[in-house]
């Protein structure tokens, strides 16, 4: 009986011993929320089980916009700039990293109560939310219920000029990983992109055994969320794996040069006879084209190249349209040159235009997503060309916030759930299509609800190629878009990128959080809602006004608290520079943490029922 005894407590103690060595758990965003009674989870910052109490640790930062230079980052992270600028390759002062580059920077480490933690601060600048806060300008290296928790202030009425304690997540290495080699420990953001776990390491020469043990992976390769954070073990201090500047080449030899100058010569002359070619050809082409508005009809053989594409698209005869819409008759139009029809037994909407719909067509063949309007044919002849597309029972997602009809309609519930698919089907076009596309005319007309009002994005009639991926803004020749929906840099210079579509959603947001219209009437003029709402938010009485700026039937229908947090997220969208607005991968995640309240809400509601 005593050998067990002494096994039992011999157990205990050789498991006591153990916790100073044991590692940390990785974690994936989780709900926002204060841990005021139960203890938060591992989501919140990694534990105080290391061996010291505070240590040198480093974090790395992934150079955005608004934060690519040494003292900017710095600042931002309340690291010495020296520093910073040393272990990342001894550049300058004034030197800006690439956006998207990996910079490493030194934090003091220390243990706050039951967790370890490096203290920074952060201003306010308007428009900012706890969450966007953590996962966007600090990307995911502080958390958002760690914020709530350290700062006094509400997290609906944040102002421009508040000044917060950001914990950022740090760690100091256990007993084990010391005595394994370990000597410091790097928090690595994890972005998009990231070639999984074995990637990142390789990235910092990290062990990806140590890595392993450290976040507590029980998979080598395990999936790793964006905007979430990684321990990596290493034996030294962590450097760049590749230097930032290359050395410059040596002088050619003049002989080169010579030849080199030749070979420049022959390959101007063949661009230049290039370009003309291909000026000859498309002259030819514009010649031999079909003019829509003239009395010609587009071959079918051009027509079948147009629609077959996608097996589910079909060229329809012009004959059979007109005469299940009764030629055209004002009784079947829905819409500007729309009209429904019943078509080969099938319920669709046919859309009438005189304009080049071939670009259209394509383009929407490519995009396949529950989100985004299906074409489903296409008819061509001397009067125009008509597009064939699903049927929406409950039509624009304006007709439905502001018609009478939809009152008993119109939950919070499924304003968020509309916000969602909208969100969703944006955030499809501008990161997993074929292509980047910029949709270029997001409004409440061109959103369109089904008969279980799940929202579809339509008319991509002004869409267009956003370009390679990470390339900057293309510019347009003429401004289209609907009044109230415009971000600044494209009205004002033309601009495009997925950022204008970001801004117009964020009028939609404020039109499903305060039940208004994109330009609303004061005192017998014109305002724009985007305006007026930002007015509301900042100042003494931020969010005061706003709330009674709120239609009655959302306030007295809706969780005020979400209701803000989602106005707030629209005004985030808003910002001026286009950098400083979310993506619409942010923006999904942030809808789907209100979506995950809001059934919290509606559960609570039904009990008290």
């Amino acid at each position: 009986m005593k050998r067990i005894q002494l096994a039992f407590f011999a157990c205990i103690l050789f498991c006591a011993s153990g916790l100073a060595g044991a590692q940390q758990a990785y974690w994936r965003k989780s709900t926002c929320r204060r841990w005021d009674k139960t203890p938060p989870p591992s989501s919140y910052l990694y534990s105080c089980n290391g061996l010291s109490k505070s240590c040198k640790a480093y974090v790395v930062f992934i150079s955005q916009p608004s934060y690519n230079t040494v003292a900017s980052i710095s600042n931002l992270l309340f690291s010495e700039p020296r520093e910073v600028a040393r272990i990342n390759g001894g550049v300058l002062g004034s030197h800006l990293f690439p956006i998207g580059e990996d910079v490493i920077v030194p934090v003091k480490c220390s243990c706050s109560g039951r967790y370890y933690q490096a203290n920074a601060s952060f201003i306010d600048t308007g428009n900012d939310t706890y969450y966007l806060i953590a996962y966007d300008t600090y990307q995911g290296l502080a958390s958002c219920s760690a914020l709530l928790d350290q700062n006094p202030y509400d997290p609906l009425l944040l102002t421009k000029g508040m000044v917060m304690s950001v914990p950022i997540r740090c760690a100091c290495p256990t007993s084990n990983q010391s005595a394994d080699g370990v000597k410091f420990l790097l928090t690595a953001s994890v972005a998009n992109g990231r070639k999984g776990l074995p990637g990142l390491c390789k990235s910092f020469n990290a062990s990806v055994r140590q890595t392993i043990y450290a976040n507590s992976f029980v998979e080598n390769d395990p999936y790793l969320s964006k905007s979430t954070t990684v321990l990596l073990p290493l034996p030294t201090e962590p450097q760049r794996s590749e230097p930032m500047f290359r050395p410059l080449a040596k002088q050619a030899p003049p002989a080169v040069v010579f030849y080199f100058g030749i070979a420049l010569g022959l390959a101007g002359f063949l661009l230049i006879s290039a370009v003309l070619l291909i000026i000859l050809w498309w002259h030819r082409r514009k010649e031999n084209s079909v003019s829509f508005q003239g009395n010609n009809v587009i071959p079918k053989e051009v027509l079948a190249e147009m629609v077959g594409v996608k097996p589910i698209t079909q060229a329809y005869e012009f004959e059979e349209l007109k005469a299940a819409t009764r030629d055209f008759s004002p009784e079947y139009k829905v819409g500007d040159s729309v009209y429904r029809a019943v078509v080969r037994g099938k319920k669709l909407v046919v859309k009438r235009t005189i304009r080049d719909v071939s670009v259209e067509v394509k383009m929407l063949n490519k995009l396949n997503h529950f989100n985004i309007i299906s074409i489903c044919g296409l008819a061509i002849n001397e009067e125009g060309s008509f597009l064939i597309y699903e049927y929406m029972e409950n039509g624009s997602l304006k007709d439905w916030l502001h018609d009478a009809r939809f009152l008993e309609q119109r939950s919070w519930a499924r304003r968020v759930q509309i916000a969602i698919d909208v969100a969703n089907g944006l955030d499809y076009i501008h990161n997993f299509a074929d292509r980047r596309y910029v949709h270029n005319d997001i409004n409440s007309c061109n959103i369109l609800l089904n008969h279980k009002l799940r929202a579809k994005i339509a008319n991509f009639s002004s869409a267009g190629w956003a370009g390679r991926r990470g390339r900057g803004f293309s510019t347009a020749g003429n401004v289209v878009g609907s009044p109230g929906y415009l971000a600044p840099e494209y009205s004002e210079s033309g601009l495009i990128s997925p950022k204008i579509d970001v801004f117009a959603f964020g009028v939609v947001i404020l039109e499903l959080t305060t039940g208004r219209e994109a330009v609303i009437e004061e005192q017998g003029k014109e305002r724009l809602l985007s305006e007026a709402v930002a007015s509301m938010a900042t100042g003494a009485d931020a969010g005061v006004g706003l709330i009674g700026f709120v239609c009655s039937s959302v306030r007295e229908a809706s969780p005020m608290e979400l209701v803000m947090e989602m106005a707030k997220l629209g005004l985030a969208c808003l910002r001026h520079e286009p950098e400083r607005r979310p993506s619409m991968n942010d923006v999904v995640s942030f809808l789907s943490r209100i979506q995950n309240e809001t059934r919290i809400w509606e559960s609570g509601t039904s009990k008290t029922v």
